[in-house]
């Protein structure tokens, strides 16, 4: 993959995005916006400190190698 070509997401536009998830009226339209942008609305980020930016657990594999 090329990793040079990832664009770095801000805080503000997952919230954005999180929000077009939220609104979405059907759950085919909230499928589509999750396959194009990837991110959907969670309680969390009604946290006023929480950003799902920098806020991200690792799993439990993925662990292993830290």
């Amino acid at each position: 993959e090329d990793f040079d070509a990832w664009k770095v997401r801000t805080f503000q536009r997952v919230q954005e995005d999180a929000q077009k998830w939220r609104s979405a009226t059907s759950e085919k339209e909230r499928k589509r916006l999750y396959s194009k942008m990837g991110v959907h609305h969670s309680v969390l980020m009604e946290l006023e400190y929480w950003d799902p930016t920098t806020m991200v657990p690792v799993d439990g594999m993925h662990n292993l190698f830290l």
